[in-house]
């Protein structure tokens, strides 16, 4: 029996951000503490979509999930060195984005080109696309 929460537990506007931050960058402004708790409850969704052997895990696996803030925003070290912010309160920035975004610029600067006429990415839904599934994943959960 798994320890994660089943699907029907999640709201699917976790799910739909995933999905767009497979896409693109998106930046949501929260209080540290929140930016946290929505990483952990992004985590756990793909985890479960995982394990469920879900039609869309692949796609939002795609999305890498991170916490950064400014210079402004005070810090401690945990013992193992990693900085966070010392109040759980401080305004944080939560970016989900593309997995290899992180290497656009080295990439097109050795010529890759990314755009319309580059490749799909997504694997074939079986001819559904992402939003119909999502729709989908909507009736199924509990009211």
């Amino acid at each position: 029996m798994s320890k994660l929460p089943p699907l029907t537990t999640f709201g699917p506007e976790i799910l739909q951000t995933l999905i767009e931050g497979s896409r693109r960058e998106i930046i949501i402004e929260l209080s540290y503490k929140d930016a946290v708790v929505l990483r952990q409850r992004m985590h756990q969704l793909r985890a479960r979509m995982r394990e469920d052997k879900h039609q869309l895990a692949n796609i939002v696996s795609g999305a890498k999930v991170t916490i950064r803030w400014g210079p402004e925003v005070a810090t401690s070290k945990s013992r193992k060195n990693i900085s966070f912010p010392t109040s759980s309160e401080s305004l944080v920035e939560l970016v989900i984005r593309p997995q290899d975004s992180t290497f656009r610029k080295a990439l097109e600067k050795a010529g890759i080109k990314i755009g319309p006429s580059a490749p799909p990415t997504e694997p074939a839904l079986a001819g559904e696309t992402p939003d119909a599934v999502v729709e989908e994943f909507l009736k199924k959960r509990k009211p």
